[in-house]
């Protein structure tokens, strides 16, 4: 990065109204380095020929936007494309003004090659159905193979993800490294009933990465734990959000299982902290406190350790499958979309779950019936001078349901007293003003079941990275779009929706390539050789990246260049080469599993 101005610190000619027109001279007039690109990330107020402009509610156009959104109102220069300065119009006609730019960044462009080993390092095939799986009791019949691929936005990612089997009365095989548990249960008799679950989970962090790191590690242990024992000992009986029942369609216990799991996780997350206290910490003024953790620096830096996971947040979908059972557990935004073939031969999609946010009208009732009449207002509502409008909890956070976020979910006094252990924790995530009558958010999962047949093809587990980029329907068929290419004899277009022109045009490093990294059920890797049986040839899921990073026509940038909307090639290349940190503002981390089942194979 060359520089980073804020607001008032922005050189003073770049503080005064002015037109496009002299902002784009000002800009052409500095000197650019390759491989670099200035940025005016958004402005206070657009003007449009001298007229204020104002939303629905009257209030004055603002560019508070969400960190996708937040190049809608950009100038760009590329030293590649010296015209291709990109202006917002956002609708509106004639000549804009810009009043008062907050920042001016100057951003580095990833090489493609840092953007193809970035790609293809985080990404996997578990190939399910190989003889070794077989000899070890591990081969699922429903589940073929499982693809896995993450991209940074954030640095570090905040995403994460746990790819595990459960079981009862032998010890869990890990087909990932990213945990092994093993637990014995020598009362279970039922044949059926010992028979191991694939687990899937995806975990979507959000202030920090330490609730969604913890996350991926702890949840499947509270999953395997729960259907083994429902009142395993470790469990901390604190109620840290309302009871949300599960209601299974099959008569399982699954649903109430999986539910209790996710609540007792987030329990452990928001009590661990407090193990560490003495007995009588609640008792002390925020003055004790203070002189408590001055005389005790050790165990302050322990509790300060310990409150990460709970202050920070995540939300998490979670899928055991087994034989024709899929059952899905979901706390969050995250996502999970079937694709499944109809009678005229077509893969469509079904979408399995709902995001738990301010667009879902179920929820947003919810928290209204959950607090005081008083609060209605206050409880989930649109920032001022949010032009995306969206509603929040409390103003502040988007998920209506997530682990951790301690501060929207403890009693007030709790966080005071949280805030005087750790004075960072209280200038990073500061209390919401309206927090009245906690907890206002909850980790208990919406359950989905659905019953696999032969015509379910596959399944794909991702965080809302992708789905902000790409529709549900655009993720089914950039996969069955591959999965075609081993029987059609037709050139591949991809993504399937862009022209085969703009898809011959992409650079190779947003193309779907070969399968990188492959291993079977165990965890052992595989030779190259064997990647002939993977479905598609290709990574599914890094595919699906790819073309989230190219981008569909739900994530496309509201922008304009010198001859008009920006190009897919443009966008693209916006997409995929800012560093992580700074693609936070156009996007988010991306993680997603497809799980290519038998109908497929």
């Amino acid at each position: 990065m060359l520089f980073h101005f804020d607001g008032d610190e922005l050189p003073e000619e770049m503080q005064t109204p002015r037109s496009w027109a002299e902002v784009r001279k000002s800009i052409q007039e500095l000197e650019l380095p390759e491989g670099q690109f200035f940025v005016v990330r958004y402005v206070r107020r657009l003007n449009v020929n001298g007229k204020e402009q104002t939303d629905e509610a009257g209030w004055p156009v603002e560019w508070e936007l969400e960190p996708r959104d937040a190049l809608l109102g950009v100038l760009m220069l590329s030293v590649a494309d010296a015209a291709g300065i990109a202006a917002i119009k956002n609708g509106w006609e004639g000549e804009a003004t810009v009043v008062g730019p907050h920042s001016l960044r100057a951003y580095s462009m990833l090489s493609g090659d840092v953007v193809r080993r970035t790609l293809d390092g985080n990404s996997v095939v578990y190939l399910n159905s190989n003889p070794a799986a077989k000899a070890q009791g591990l081969a699922q019949d429903s589940v073929v193979q499982i693809h896995v691929a993450s991209f940074p936005a954030n640095a570090p990612i905040e995403d994460a993800f746990a790819i595990n089997r459960v079981s009862f009365a032998t010890p869990t095989k890990s087909c990932s490294d990213e945990l092994n548990v093993e637990t014995t249960d020598t009362e279970k008799t039922d044949a059926e009933l010992k028979k191991p679950f694939n687990l899937f989970t995806v975990v979507d962090g959000h202030w920090a990465p330490h609730c969604g790191a913890a996350l991926a590690q702890i949840l499947p242990v509270f999953i395997q734990d729960t259907i083994n024992d429902p009142n395993p000992s470790f469990y901390t009986p604190v109620s840290a959000a309302p009871s949300i029942t599960p209601v299974s369609k099959s008569g399982s216990e699954l649903p109430s299982k999986l539910s209790s799991a996710f609540i007792h996780c987030d329990a452990s997350l928001l009590s661990y902290p407090f193990s560490l206290l003495p007995d009588n910490f609640f008792d002390l003024t925020n003055d004790q406190v203070k002189l408590f953790f001055d005389n005790n620096k050790e165990l302050k830096d322990q509790v300060s350790s310990a409150l990460l996971p709970a202050v920070t947040g995540a939300c998490a979908l979670s899928a055991l499958v087994r034989d024709d059972e899929l059952v899905l557990a979901n706390t969050g935004d995250c996502r999970a979309v079937l694709g499944t073939e109809g009678d005229d031969g077509v893969i469509r999609a079904v979408e399995l779950t709902r995001d738990h946010n301010g667009a879902n009208a179920s929820e947003v009732s919810r928290l209204q019936s959950e607090h005081p009449a008083a609060e209605k207002d206050t409880v989930i509502f649109v920032n001022r001078g949010d032009t995306s409008r969206t509603k929040r909890v409390l103003g502040g956070l988007m998920p209506t349901r997530s682990f951790g976020d301690a501060k929207y979910k403890w009693p007030v006094d709790v966080s005071d007293k949280v805030d005087v252990i750790d004075p960072r924790i209280k200038k990073a995530i500061p209390m919401q003003k309206d927090c009245k009558t906690p907890p206002y958010i909850t980790a208990a999962p919406e359950i989905s079941e659905h019953k696999l047949s032969s015509k379910d093809r596959f399944f794909v587990l991702a965080t809302d990275g992708l789905y902000d980029q790409l529709s549900s329907n655009e993720v089914v068929d950039v996969v069955s779009s591959l999965l075609a290419t081993r029987t059609s004899k037709d050139a591949l277009v991809f993504p399937p929706w862009i022209s085969a022109q703009d898809s011959a045009k992409l650079p190779s490093h947003l193309k779907p390539t070969s399968v990188n990294t492959l291993v079977d059920s165990s965890g052992k890797l595989l030779e190259a050789s064997n990647a002939a049986h993977v479905a598609g040839g290709v990574n599914l899921a890094t595919s699906l990246v790819r073309a989230a990073l190219v981008g569909g026509d739900h994530g496309r940038l509201k922008r304009t260049n010198s001859a008009g909307r920006m190009t897919v090639l443009e966008e693209a290349e916006l997409r995929a080469g800012l560093e992580p940190g700074e693609a936070r503002s156009i996007r988010d981390d991306i993680t997603c599993i497809v799980v290519v089942l038998k109908g497929s194979a």
